[in-house]
């Protein structure tokens, strides 16, 4: 039995018809010589053991193929979920800002109307204060007329025992 080379391209000698090489394949087709039957098993078993390399790689390429797409698809999910998390925030951030300059606002505006009410309170008090002074003079007032009242009453009865008396006297 003669020893062949498995490399079609290396190999010499006589055997060198055993072997047909096709470049554009890049697959090594190999002739069986009638001769011998060694050949054939050792280029079936390469064959297979391609061909299953072939086949693993390709599932292999498909796996990570469909990883990659699932990948993607998870990094444009969160990159959606990523914006619109943005955008909430964005929307919260104006509506607090919103909210604050309206707080500022009515702040100053509770100011000014508690000022106005303070202003409001000391008028009052005056107004109170000026009520009381007017009440007591009213009430001094109200007791001059009284001792007036009397005075005078007391007087025309003495004015009317003097006009009785002096009645009395021209008779």
């Amino acid at each position: 039995m003669s020893q062949c080379h498995p490399d079609p391209e290396r190999s010499e000698g006589e055997g060198s018809n055993f072997f047909s090489y096709r470049r554009d394949s890049s697959v090594a087709l190999l002739l069986q010589n009638d001769k011998t039957g060694i050949m054939t098993q050792s280029v079936s078993k390469d064959e297979a053991l391609k061909n299953r390399i072939v086949i693993i790689l390709a599932v292999l390429s498909v796996v990570f193929f469909f990883g990659t797409l699932s990948s993607c698809n998870s990094a444009m999910r969160q990159k959606a979920a990523r914006d619109k998390e943005m955008s909430a925030r964005l929307a919260i951030e104006e509506r607090m800002n919103k909210f604050s300059q309206e707080r500022s606002t009515l702040e100053e505006k509770a100011k000014v109307k508690e000022k106005e009410a303070q202003d409001l309170k000391e008028g009052l008090e005056a107004a109170k204060k000026a009520l009381v002074q007017d009440q007591l003079v009213n009430q001094s007032l109200k007791e001059e007329l009284k001792k007036v009242t009397k005075l005078k009453e007391t007087l025309e009865e003495n004015l009317k025992e003097a006009a009785a008396e002096a009645k009395k006297f021209k008779k």
